[in-house]
């Protein structure tokens, strides 16, 4: 189902973090990953409706959440610290002294979302880890946001409200429009909603709500292009990418699963996680990963193969752990005759 396009996305993050970058200039990493905020939103939308059924539902959730993220995190962690370590290497990521709110941010994952205000992206080893913490903060709520619709649907548009302020410069676009929560909290609200739209089948109330956030995100955007804000950082990627992404994630969630989409699927965690550590190799090889076909091709193969092997070696087993811990073999909720996977 959404294997393939994780895997692209992750792939797309990869490739700009090399250097490579899209018509006009534009970032191509900041469209995958409102994308991938989409996804997370209509996966912990599913999960949310397994484990609310289950008898300590919550802890359940939320252990099942931390088994998903931070064991895979904590090794790439490891295994960065100490090429870092053992190469001697420099760069921006690592120039701060490392002090104790540095390792706090690190292991806490959440802290490194408020890298703005805070300077910890200069003391990380996992640069992409900002928006695990993003993601994290948004699991914590999600009990809470996906509790009622009305709920729900309040948060959604205070955050539009918020998203809105960033597009047109009365808030920082990039904090408030793409990194910080208040203002992205929309875009994982609305991957639940195409998760509703396809457990219930037939027509739901989110349909409304659906619609209308796309007519309204676009006319944000068209009034930020209007007054010149559209050029701000990360501004117009953000749009692209929520008004691509809406109806693409809601056409691939109806796609059924296969093997080779669940092996995409499986490898795209790893390799968004390590790919820094790749790129940071390359580099002092002499090598520029994004410059040629054949150094691209080396890149995503070396890429793939690297995160091939994180994922068969600690991600897969944990996998089936925590499946095994959701008290019963069942990987899926069928819900009239829909599969949603967890």
């Amino acid at each position: 189902m959404f294997g393939w396009l994780r895997y692209f996305l992750a792939g797309c993050v990869a490739f700009a973090h090399a250097g490579l970058a899209g018509p006009g200039g534009h970032h191509i990493g900041v469209p995958a990953v409102v994308v991938f905020y989409l996804i997370s939103g209509y996966v912990v939308s599913a999960q949310w409706q397994y484990f609310r059924q289950q008898p300590a539902g919550l802890a359940s959730f939320y252990r099942d959440r931390a088994l998903r993220v931070m064991p895979l995190y904590y090794l790439m962690l490891a295994l960065a610290a100490l090429y870092v370590t053992l190469t001697a290497h420099v760069s921006d990521f690592t120039a701060r002294p490392w002090d104790a709110g540095c390792w706090a941010s690190n292991l806490l994952i959440v802290p490194l979302d408020w890298f703005p205000y805070t300077g910890v992206d200069r003391c990380t080893y996992v640069p992409p880890a900002w928006s695990l913490g993003l993601e994290i903060q948004f699991y914590l709520l999600a009990p809470i946001l996906l509790a009622t619709p009305a709920i729900r649907n309040t948060a959604l548009w205070v955050s539009v409200a918020v998203y809105a302020a960033a597009s047109w410069g009365v808030l920082p676009t990039d904090e408030f429009g793409y990194r910080l929560l208040p203002g992205t909290l929309f875009m994982f609200l609305a991957g639940g909603l195409i998760e509703e739209r396809v457990r219930r089948v037939q027509r739901s109330p989110g349909d409304r709500h659906m619609a209308l956030l796309w007519l309204v995100i676009g006319a944000i955007g068209s009034i930020a292009w209007a007054t010149g804000r559209i050029d701000a950082r990360f501004n117009i990627e953000t749009l692209v990418g929520f008004l691509v992404g809406l109806p693409l994630v809601t056409l691939v969630a109806r796609w059924p699963r296969r093997a080779w989409d669940d092996w995409l699927a499986g490898v795209s965690y790893p390799l968004f996680l390590c790919h820094f550590m790749l790129i940071w190799a390359f580099r002092a090889a002499g090598l520029n990963p994004a410059v040629g076909a054949s150094m691209q091709l080396g890149y995503i193969a070396a890429l793939t193969a690297l995160a091939a092997v994180l994922w068969h070696g600690c991600d897969q087993p944990l996998g089936r752990w925590r499946r095994t811990l959701r008290h019963s073999s069942v990987t899926a909720i069928t819900v009239d005759a829909k599969p949603v996977t967890l």
